[in-house]
This record gives structure tokens, C-alpha cells and sequence, in this order.
């Protein structure tokens, strides 16, 4: 009998394995856009609130008007900068594979379906591969969010966005983004092998996973039939059998 803090796949409903036509494609393409928009907004908003920040810092201070302007036109150049930089800074730090397309394909292929997944909390691994988008969305998300890791609690709650830093600052301790970052389990089909997969409830994007040895999980970041980037999740308790 399988415990009760097994996530099963065959009690799981049933994902669609995205078709290849161009109906698709172009619909994909335009929720890949509309999601890309939508993150280059929240870094719009994290540089305004920090320009702020320093706007009222100096002033604060008592700064002549002019060294006001100034320092607010470096801090939004140092944040933008510290966006551009954060791939160069992941893959420098190991954090980030820098592994070619054609190598992230052959290790999700020799990968083994996940039949079952144990609950609890999956550590955050090394992303192996990106492509332009995703080096958009998941560097300065792992860069200057320190992502951490997924929560599975059970089939139908998953929290996906699990952090430990605001704009670059550690925080001291690991908190989730509540609605956006809400999903629930589901089976996903790729390339017609079957395998439990993380569809977010908000977001065009399902992570479908695999398991790449004992101890870790490769996923494979789907917005519709576009392959964003494949990433890892370590585990660090038993696995279900």
C-alpha cells in the first residue's frame, strides 16, 4: 500500500501532450510574450521601488538636488545591470549548467518517468539549460531571489516560487509567493512517455518532471509547446518505490 504522503500518478488528471501545429506554436509564442511582459513589469516595479528608496534616502540626507538626480540615475543603472549580469553571475557561481540545448535533451531522455512522488520540500539544483527567455525569467530569479526550492504538500497543492532574498538581500529565511506561485499535480505526456508534472493554477507554464538519479529530479519547463529551460530538484529523504 502506498502511504499517504506519496503524490501517485495514476490518481492524477490527466494532462494533454501539446501538439506541434502552428495554431499551437503561435499561441504559445504569444503566452511565452505575455508571460516574459509580465516578469519585465515586476523587475520595472522592484527598480522604481528601489530608486525610490534611494530618492528619499538622499534627500533624507540632506543631498543638493543635483546629487539627488545623480544617484538615482546610478542606482537604476546598477539595477539594471545587476539584472543583465545575473546569467553570467549563476553560471560563474556553478549554479547554472550553461549545458547546450542538445545535452539537456539527452539528459531528459535518459531519465526515468516518475510513477510516484514522495511530499515535502525539493531543494533547488543547478539549471542546466535555457534559452533566451529563460535566461530572462530564471536568472534574475535565481540570481537575485536566491530561489530555493518547490513545496509538494500533496496532489493539489504545490508551491512552485520558494525564496530567500529580495532584489539581492538575503532575507534569512525562505518564503513562497502566495496565488502566482500556486499548482497543483498533474500527468503530463511528452514525447508519449507519461510522467507527473507541476501545471501552475495562474500561469501558462508546467513543469514536467523526471528522475535523473536517487537523489534528483531534472523538470522541464513547458509554456504550451515551447521548452523554456530544464532545470534540477534535489530530494533528501527516501523515494517512493
Amino acid at each position: 500500500m502506498v502511504p499517504a504522503t506519496v503524490v501517485v500518478l495514476k490518481d492524477l488528471p490527466k494532462a494533454d501532450e501539446p501538439a506541434s501545429d502552428v495554431g499551437t506554436t503561435v499561441v504559445s509564442v504569444l503566452k511565452l510574450t505575455a508571460f516574459c511582459a509580465s516578469v519585465g513589469a515586476v523587475m520595472y516595479l522592484e527598480t522604481w521601488a528601489t530608486v525610490s528608496l534611494a530618492r528619499a534616502v538622499a534627500v533624507a540626507l540632506g543631498l543638493s538636488p543635483e546629487l539627488v538626480k545623480w544617484g538615482v540615475v546610478g542606482v537604476a543603472v546598477a539595477q539594471v545591470v545587476a539584472y543583465a549580469s545575473s546569467p553570467w553571475k549563476l553560471r560563474r557561481s556553478g549554479t547554472y549548467a550553461a549545458k547546450t540545448r542538445a545535452e539537456g535533451d539527452a539528459l531528459w531522455k535518459a531519465s526515468a518517468p516518475l510513477a510516484a512522488l514522495p511530499t515535502g520540500f525539493k531543494t533547488a539544483g543547478q539549471a542546466l539549460w535555457w534559452g533566451l527567455p529563460g535566461a530572462f525569467v530564471f536568472g534574475p530569479t535565481m540570481q537575485r531571489m536566491s530561489w530555493t526550492g518547490k513545496t509538494l504538500f500533496n496532489k493539489d497543492a504545490v508551491q512552485m516560487l520558494e525564496f530567500r532574498a529580495v532584489n539581492g538581500v538575503p532575507v534569512g529565511f525562505k518564503y513562497g509567493i502566495p496565488v502566482v506561485g500556486s499548482a497543483r499535480c498533474v500527468a503530463s505526456t511528452l514525447n508519449g512517455v507519461e510522467s507527473i508534472a507541476f501545471a501552475y493554477r495562474f500561469l501558462p507554464i508546467v513543469d514536467n518532471l523526471r528522475r535523473l538519479d536517487d537523489e534528483t529530479l531534472i523538470g522541464r519547463m513547458q509554456v504550451g509547446n515551447i521548452n523554456v529551460l530544464y532545470f534540477t530538484l534535489k530530494e533528501g529523504r527516501a523515494k517512493a518505490k
